[in-house]
């Protein structure tokens, strides 16, 4: 049974079917993508479920590579969208739990950079 996350909801996994010692709804997940060695049950951390979806921290036990994955279930099937990372569990927990970046905020920190003219040297190349 793969990790769960602090703080997440009931693990439904737990009465799942499991195949090849990963939960059903992780089966789309067996390989690393980058070397293609076989995950196991205590490589994956599951950091969010809700419903019928589940936020999945998954560590390579071969070549050490992380990928975050997001797995939806629905009476269509199992899909899932993953993406090669170098946060660790504990980082993505942390992420998730931080306050979203307004509009507001990105203008006032573009007005910021504007004013002390910093944004036009950051975008200017070098001569």
């Amino acid at each position: 049974m793969p990790k769960t996350g602090k703080g997440s909801m009931k693990n439904k996994s737990a009465n799942a079917p499991e195949m090849h010692g990963l939960p059903d709804e992780l089966r789309l997940m067996q390989h690393c993508p980058l070397c293609k060695y076989k995950y196991e049950t205590n490589d994956i951390f599951v950091v969010e479920e809700r419903e019928e979806t589940r936020l999945a921290h998954i560590t390579c036990g071969q070549c050490k590579n992380a990928v975050l994955a997001v797995i939806v279930m629905s009476r269509f099937g199992v899909s899932s969208v993953g993406v090669v990372t170098d946060l660790c569990p504990e980082d993505v927990i942390r992420a998730r739990n931080r306050l979203s970046i307004s509009q507001d905020d990105v203008l006032s920190f573009y007005s910021l950079l504007e004013r002390v003219n910093i944004f036009e040297k950051l975008i200017t190349p070098k001569r």
